[in-house]
């Protein structure tokens, strides 16, 4: 998957991308304040980082607790909404409200 659509389909889910100048995360933020809910999603070495791998998709499902790689696919691609997502955090225990974001 390209690293440009990666991060495309997480702005549109409400999630920021941040740069820590060697990386980039993808972080939900509640309110204004950050949330554990968060992943390095690629990187500034565009030889390394232009195409994300089936490992670091792995890792991301991992770390935003998608239940499979299919459904954090469909959340990029946009099948799976940002409420459906949050809801499936709500049930599992990760959240215990729908977080406030800045892009409802």
């Amino acid at each position: 998957m390209d690293q440009r659509k990666l991060h495309k389909g997480f702005a549109k889910k409400g999630f920021t991308i941040e740069d820590d100048g060697k990386h980039y995360w993808v972080r939900i933020y509640d309110g204004g304040l950050p949330t554990a809910v968060r992943s390095k999603a690629g990187g500034k070495s565009p030889e390394k980082y232009k195409y994300i791998d089936n490992d670091i998709l792995l890792r991301i499902k991992r770390d935003l607790y998608f239940e499979s790689k299919n459904d954090l696919l469909d959340f990029i691609s946009c099948p799976l909404s940002k409420e459906a997502y949050f809801d499936q955090l709500i049930q599992r225990g990760i959240f215990s409200k729908r977080p406030i974001t800045d892009r409802q």
